[in-house]
């Protein structure tokens, strides 16, 4: 006789731990999966929570009907006749391989900002030849005004001198930022820097018969400190307010 075991087939039904739910019908194989199978969307792998799933749900059904079929008949043969060839077994059907889905190509990465070329001098990009122009004028006026008031006792008021020496600043640090800031914030640092340094030189040259040049260019550089830290501190607040709007 021959028996011939019923297939079950059973519905898989599964919650991944990132939360996406899958089913699927499969046909147990020595009460377990046939194949491997993961998540569609994290593709962490559901292979023994799918074999738990499949125990628990042969365990809660009844044994299947088992057929019990005839044997064939047996054809006796003449004698010298060749036997009679038996019909091929049927075919063994293998158990359907699940597909394991593809694993998701991750995100293309963030793209990171580049650093914004800055300029030598830290503007937002390098001197001009007009720029250089105004650096001249900003530095330049102070020194020669006040070098032209102590060598040839100019009978100037010193408030024609001071309108003078801030009208060049202002002109100045214009030109040296057109084109690479904020001009208000070149007209400032050219004025502040212009005064100062004329104010320093004047103040060092005054009722003196002879003074050698690295006295005159400590007090030059101590006057325009004052407009060079604010340049500073204003290049670094036009940084900060670039990477905020990036």
């Amino acid at each position: 006789m021959v028996f011939l075991r019923m297939k079950r087939m059973i519905s898989v039904k599964l919650e991944c731990a990132c939360g996406q739910r899958y089913a699927f019908d499969v046909e147990p194989y020595k009460g377990g999966m046939p194949a491997r199978v993961a998540c569609p969307a994290c593709c962490v792998d559901g292979t023994s929570a799918a074999n738990a799933f499949i125990a628990q749900a042969l365990a809660a059904q009844p044994e299947p009907v088992i057929a019990i079929l005839p044997p064939p008949p047996v054809v006796f043969a003449p004698i010298g006749a060749a036997p009679p060839v038996p019909p091929p077994p049927p075919p063994f059907a293998a158990p359907a391989r699940l597909p394991i889905p593809a694993r998701p190509e991750p995100p293309p990465p963030k793209s990171v900002p580049q650093k914004q070329a800055r300029g030598k001098d830290g503007w937002s990009s390098d001197e001009t030849q007009i720029n250089k122009i105004g650096t001249y004028i900003a530095f330049g006026a102070p020194l020669v005004a006040a070098l032209a008031t102590w060598m040839f006792s100019l009978e100037i008021s010193t408030t024609i001198i001071c309108a003078v020496v801030g009208v060049c600043g202002l002109i100045g640090g214009v030109l040296n930022i057109l084109g690479r800031g904020p001009v208000v914030a070149g007209a400032v640092v050219g004025l502040i820097i212009s005064l100062g340094a004329y104010g320093a030189c004047a103040w060092w040259l005054h009722d003196r018969a002879r003074v050698r040049q690295y006295e005159l260019l400590i007090a030059f550089v101590i006057g325009a400190l004052p407009g060079i830290g604010l340049q500073w501190l204003l290049q670094q607040i036009l940084k900060k307010r670039a990477r905020s709007a990036a």
